[in-house]
């Protein structure tokens, strides 16, 4: 799919139609800005759409067949909604910024989007896992027991700011079994999925 919107230059075409459709709304279709958030938009929902069938087969074929999926339809278009809600949420402002940073910043605005970039991907790593992630799953505390101090005395031994220990529902998407780690500095939490806990 991608070689055949290379192969017709889908991209400079969609490029030239966004300022018409734009102007056509009552806005400037020459402003750089709405036409790159206009794109930005159409081509998360089309990605949305086009990522379906790979997702649809891999989470109810293969995973299916090797007694991994726990999804349902319903859950996977939830998900697929929200995510692509969020990112012309989240992603929207992003891609105007820098824009306007290109565009301010001259022969150096490399530099300067180098720095934002860093910004950005700095607060996405405490935004992710602390407001979008809960959109989800569900993280609770994992309770009092020989787990949790072992984990403790593991990240004790390693030197491990360990601040909180959470299980999250991850079997209620799949069997696979996971972990994973966040946080700051001396502000670490770890993550566990209920599936690897059972």
């Amino acid at each position: 799919v991608d070689l055949i919107l290379l192969y017709f230059l889908a991209a400079p075409y969609f490029w030239t139609k966004s300022g018409e459709l734009i102007s056509r709304w009552g806005y400037d279709g020459s402003s750089e800005v709405y036409r790159t958030l206009f794109c930005f938009t159409v081509m998360t929902l089309y990605n949305a759409v086009e990522s379906l069938p790979k997702t649809i087969y891999e989470k109810f074929v293969i995973d299916e067949r090797h007694g991994f999926n726990k999804m349902t339809i319903k859950l996977l278009l939830t998900d697929t909604v929200k995510s692509t809600i969020l990112t012309i949420l989240l992603g929207g402002p992003v891609i105007a910024a820098l824009v306007k940073i290109m565009q301010w910043g001259g022969p150096n605005f490399y530099i300067y989007v180098f720095i934002f970039l860093v910004i950005v991907a700095f607060l996405m790593m405490w935004i992710v896992p602390n407001f979008i992630m809960p959109l989800f799953n569900k993280y609770e505390d994992i309770e009092d027991g020989s787990l949790k101090t072992k984990i403790q005395d593991l990240a004790k031994s390693q030197e491990f700011p360990l601040k909180k220990l959470y299980k999250m529902d991850g079997s209620k998407r799949s069997a696979h079994s996971n972990a994973f780690l966040f946080g700051f500095g001396s502000n670490k939490r770890i993550v566990i999925f209920d599936t690897l806990i059972a």
